[in-house]
């Protein structure tokens, strides 16, 4: 009989780098397709630092090659440097409903002052609407053609940053 000894599948990992704002991050990437990354605060492919003190956390990826057999890994790491002043949680203060929903919903912003923004962006952080609210609006009905999903509404006024989540079905 005869051994086969295979090399190891080459990884390579991406740099280390810095999250400054409470936003998921998308790791994957097409040069990576089939591996996993794995660490605090990552779920399918996504470092989101919501949550997380700041710090630096180790993430790992790792592939499997699909005709071998044989695993590789590689880490890295992210470091959450997130300013205090940015408002990330739940807050009561903004109402998103109905969430989950189909892409029609209504943001009650009535509890905010001044004028703000608003984006709502997927989770790679492409922007699908982005508009300004003028300081007599107390709410905004939505409505996206995007496929279901999870998605993330920032709201910026002069004072503070605010990202909710919400779900399409």
């Amino acid at each position: 009989f005869s051994i086969t000894v295979n090399e190891l599948p080459i990884v390579t990992c991406p740099d280390d780098f810095t999250v400054e704002v409470n936003e998921p991050v998308d790791l994957t990437d097409p040069t990576h397709e089939g591996g996993t990354y794995s660490g605090e605060g990552v779920t399918d492919g996504i470092f989101d630092p919501d949550g997380l003190e700041n710090g630096e956390y180790v993430i790992t990826y790792t592939f499997t090659d699909p005709e071998t057999g044989c695993e590789n890994s590689c880490e890295f790491t992210i470091t959450v440097d997130i300013e205090v002043g940015i408002i990330t949680h739940k807050d009561s203060r903004i109402n998103i409903y109905p969430n989950p929903n189909n892409g029609m919903f209504v943001i009650d912003f009535s509890n905010i002052d001044g004028k703000l923004s608003y984006e709502i962006y997927d989770t790679k952080g492409s922007i699908i609407l982005k508009e300004d609210v003028s300081n007599k609006e107390n709410q905004k009905e939505i409505n996206i053609d995007v496929p279901a999903g999870v998605y993330f509404i920032r709201l910026v006024n002069a004072k503070e940053t605010i990202i909710e989540k919400i779900i399409v079905n």
